[in-house]
């Protein structure tokens, strides 16, 4: 991305080579960002922009971004805010609340609802392919070996003290330490 300074002050943000006009009105070809020098285009005001680091969307909503100018660099932050961790009741704007179709609360999910269904989901996705034992045990009286009953006993198990985690974070950045990325254990 590039920038265009006049005073010490961003007054255009483009993010490829294009035609430009500098401050003396004298018209520039895209080819000046790939043939000039960087001292070339600050001559002109033309700076590059130093990207900011987008936020972790799983934790974090990302504003529009701004852009400084300073020492020569051009700077781009983007303001963040936090997801709710808690559910939140919707409301209108008349901040009444709003039901749904069967007249319960609509709520918007907040982060731990989703983390602990999401550790639900890799839980029931993690035990399924051995699903077949369980029913079998207790359909035919066949027994699941000592191996599967550990393995599974052992899903249930890490999935329940990670949703216990989870339901203990007060903050955004806690739940983010929590943060596990998980693989698929086989027997």
């Amino acid at each position: 991305m590039w920038a265009k300074v006049k005073a010490d002050q961003v007054i255009e943000v483009f993010s490829g080579a294009k035609a430009i006009t500098d401050s003396n009105g004298v018209q520039h070809p895209s080819s000046i960002f790939s043939n000039w020098s960087k001292d070339e285009l600050k001559n002109i005001g033309i700076y590059a922009v130093s990207m900011a680091t987008p936020p972790d969307n799983r934790f974090y909503k990302g504003g529009t971004p701004s852009y400084s100018f300073s020492k020569d660099k051009v700077i781009e932050t983007i303001n963040t805010t936090s997801h709710e961790l808690a559910d939140v009741t919707v409301t209108d704007s008349d901040n009444k609340v709003m039901k749904n179709l069967d007249g319960t609360t609509m709520m918007t999910t907040g982060l731990i609802t989703q983390y602990k269904m999401d550790i639900d989901s890799r839980a029931y996705n993690m035990l399924q392919p051995s699903d077949w034992m369980a029913v079998r045990q207790y359909e035919a009286g066949v027994s699941i070996t000592d191996d599967w009953k550990t393995y599974r006993a052992g899903v249930r198990t890490k999935a329940a003290e990670m949703k216990t985690a989870v339901s203990a974070v007060t903050s955004v950045g806690a739940l983010k330490d929590l943060h596990v990325v998980y693989t698929q254990v086989t027997a």
